[in-house]
């Protein structure tokens, strides 16, 4: 029987940015954000199927959105690499920080 078990990440020290993505008519398509992360030595890499994030405000900590990626490189320098739709991006203002 498999379960599912949840490994949160270390976020240490960074300050993670969005930054959205536009075509040829200057529409937004969407935004990218790449967070490094840290996993504890209890944690084994094939134990991970994938990275989750919620996004929600600071000062109200109301939730934005929930993404869910499986693009990341565990490697020494460990990086989940989000991709967001742009109905989400454009939820996400310039300047604004976020709860991720």
């Amino acid at each position: 029987m498999a379960t599912n078990k949840l490994f949160p990440p270390q976020l240490d020290g960074t300050l993670p940015a969005f930054y959205k993505s536009y075509n040829a008519d200057n529409e937004l398509v969407g935004a990218n954000i790449s967070i490094p992360f840290s996993l504890g030595r209890a944690i084994s890499i094939i134990e991970i199927n994938g990275i989750s994030m919620r996004i929600s405000t600071v000062s109200t900590n109301n939730l934005i959105a929930t993404v869910t990626t499986n693009n990341f490189e565990i490697t020494d320098d460990n990086i989940a690499y989000f991709t967001l739709e742009a109905e989400i991006a454009k939820k996400l203002n310039e300047g604004q920080y976020y709860r991720i």
